[in-house]
């Protein structure tokens, strides 16, 4: 353990939740340290969300690397409170544990969102996504949701929170709903300000409130096809330094502007919403008992 350097705080998701959202607003203060890297997945193992995901273990830990890797991230951010948001550490069993053991008294910052929402969203992400398998792209969300209940666990919150909270006292967890960055965007980030410990009277600019990650569709299913096989061939033959050349945030977005264009999808089916109600019921109540926040909104 390296006593000499530490952080202030961690973001630890959930993906599709707002996590980008959060990040732009942490940036914008003066007195926080954020790395130009937005995730920097260090923590996780390199499994769960990951593979759920339909990634296959692709997004990789950089625990490995030791914390000298890791510490080059915040170079020059002296005398600001400094932090950084992966939302790979949310769901990984080991991600708690590897915090606490480095960064004893850091607080921990969660955004989660309505389930239904969340696994709806999650599910046209993947429609876009080279890294899902092309039997999971090619299911109807009725489908996806009846078949699929491993994707359905991530929206049980509370089961990943118990384990932040078996290694983290309760004080130094907050956590953001993205209905209350809806509904007060403003008044939620002081919230985050406050639960930080920086100026709460600071205001971000307008820019900040402006939705970010919109859902996309894919232009040439073929395209997206070829690339997800490609990339697959290069995993099975252990060609690491070209894969992760290849899976380069450049390569990435490149690929999302040639193939892939910004879509709003259809509202979720009334049968599938009031089935996935009754799936997360009594997930629900036990995480307002954890959380101590009103939740009937997400039940109605």
């Amino acid at each position: 353990m390296n006593r000499d350097f530490k952080i202030d705080f961690i973001g630890v998701g959930m993906p599709k939740s707002g996590s980008a959202w959060i990040v732009k607003f942490l940036r914008q203060h003066p007195e926080i340290y954020f790395p130009k890297k937005k995730e920097v997945n260090f923590f996780n193992e390199g499994s769960s969300i990951v593979e759920i995901m339909g990634s296959k273990g692709k997004i990789i830990s950089n625990f490995s690397k030791g914390i000298d890797w890791y510490k080059k991230f915040f170079e020059g951010s002296k005398g600001k409170t400094r932090g950084e948001f992966s939302v790979s550490y949310l769901t990984d069993s080991k991600a708690p544990k590897r915090i606490r053991r480095q960064f004893p008294n850091v607080k921990i910052l969660i955004i989660l969102r309505n389930p239904v929402g969340f696994i709806y969203s999650l599910f046209w992400w993947m429609k876009s996504s080279i890294w899902t398998s092309e039997e999971t792209r090619s299911l109807e969300f009725n489908d996806f949701i009846k078949q699929k209940h491993n994707y359905l666990k991530l929206g049980c919150y509370e089961m990943h929170l118990k384990n932040y909270l078996k290694h983290f006292p309760a004080e130094n967890i907050h956590v953001i709903l993205l209905d209350e960055i809806k509904e007060n965007p403003l008044e939620a980030i002081k919230e985050i300000y406050k639960f930080l410990e920086v100026d709460q009277n600071f205001t971000p600019s307008n820019e900040v409130f402006q939705k970010t990650n919109t859902s996309r569709k894919v232009r040439f299913g073929f395209v997206q096809n070829f690339t997800s096989f490609f990339i697959g061939s290069l995993g099975k033959l252990h060609l690491k330094k070209l894969l992760n050349l290849i899976e380069s945030p450049f390569l990435v977005n490149l690929y999302k502007k040639i193939n892939t264009t910004r879509e709003v999808y259809t509202s979720i089916k009334k049968r599938d919403s009031e089935y996935l109600k009754r799936f997360y019921g009594p997930s629900l109540t036990r995480l307002e008992n954890l959380i101590n926040k009103d939740l009937s909104s997400w039940r109605r």
